[in-house]
Parts: C-alpha cells; sequence; structure tokens
C-alpha cells in the first residue's frame, strides 16, 4: 500500500531564467519547505537543491530541473511529500491527516463522533465530529479539547454544552 503524499504547496511559475520555481505554500509552517531534501511533483521524486522563501513564496531548485522550459512544464502541479518525511510538528499542534478518523469522547467517556475533516475558518480550526446524528462543530481550542491522543485514536472535549447548538 502506498503512502499518503500529503500536499505542501503548488508550482505557480518559474523563477528566472535557470529552472527555478515560485511554489506558493499550502501549508501553516512554510518555513520549513527549505529544510526538505526532496519534493514529489506530479509523481516524480525531485532533490531539492536549494530554497528560500522569499515574499510568501518558496524559490527552489529542484535535481533535473536547470532550464525555464523545464519549469515552465511543472506549473500548476502540486508539490507533496509522505507524512513520514515531515517534520515533527511541534507539541500541541498535528497535521491534518493525523487527526481526520479520530474517535471524539466527552471527559467522562461518552463517545460523541468521529473527526471527518478540519476546517480553518480564520482565528482557530474547527473539527467537524460526524454523528449519528449529523454533524457536530467542535472549536479546536484548548477550553474544549482538553486532549489529543494520536497513539490511542481519540480526541477529548469537555464543556460540550457550551460548543454543541443544536
Amino acid at each position: 500500500m502506498q503512502e499518503q503524499l500529503l500536499v505542501l504547496g503548488r508550482i505557480v511559475a518559474p523563477h528566472g531564467v535557470r529552472g527555478e520555481l515560485r511554489i506558493k505554500p499550502e501549508t501553516d509552517r512554510p518555513e520549513m519547505l527549505p529544510e526538505l531534501a526532496e519534493l514529489v511533483i506530479g509523481g516524480r521524486r525531485y532533490a531539492l537543491v536549494r530554497g528560500y522563501l522569499h515574499k510568501g513564496m518558496l524559490i527552489a531548485t529542484l535535481g533535473g530541473v536547470d532550464t525555464r522550459d523545464a519549469a515552465q512544464a511543472l506549473v500548476g502541479s502540486w508539490v507533496e511529500l509522505e507524512r513520514d518525511l515531515l517534520p515533527p510538528r511541534p507539541d500541541g499542534q498535528y497535521y491534518v491527516v493525523d487527526l481526520i478518523g479520530l474517535t471524539v469522547e466527552t471527559d467522562t467517556g461518552a463517545f460523541l463522533g468521529t473527526i471527518r475533516e478540519v476546517l480553518s475558518p480564520g482565528a482557530n480550526d474547527v473539527f467537524v465530529v460526524a454523528t449519528d446524528e449529523g454533524d457536530l462543530l467542535l472549536p479546536a481550542l484548548k477550553r474544549y479539547v482538553t486532549a489529543v491522543d494520536i497513539a490511542a485514536g481519540k480526541v477529548v472535549t469537555t464543556r460540550v454544552e457550551e460548543w454543541r447548538a443544536d
């Protein structure tokens, strides 16, 4: 079974005439991108020879892409990488892919549902919890989410009456 690739960004334009690429990051931590050793573009692996952030874009030099025409051919492609090759998240932060499918329980152990999606509408993320009665929206705030245990496959929530509006 092939491991799922996570989207890191999208190639938006060539940069210069030597094959560099302008990549628009699709991650909350673009600063990690220049540190990666490789990227997957269109199912093909490329060594990240050089990368730096400039005006919100990753400017990347990839092994084997050394002309403007070669760079232009990649415009519009998604930039991806396997989850295991990404750097670990700081404590209390998670990759969305790690949260999807976790069960949600109250602090008393009552099962509420399963996270099926994570929304990022603005100030904080929101977990979309699929239940037998429909979706619930759980704000991803410490006052509501008291524990996230990826290994155990669950999220614990409290103060359900405040966020569970009918």
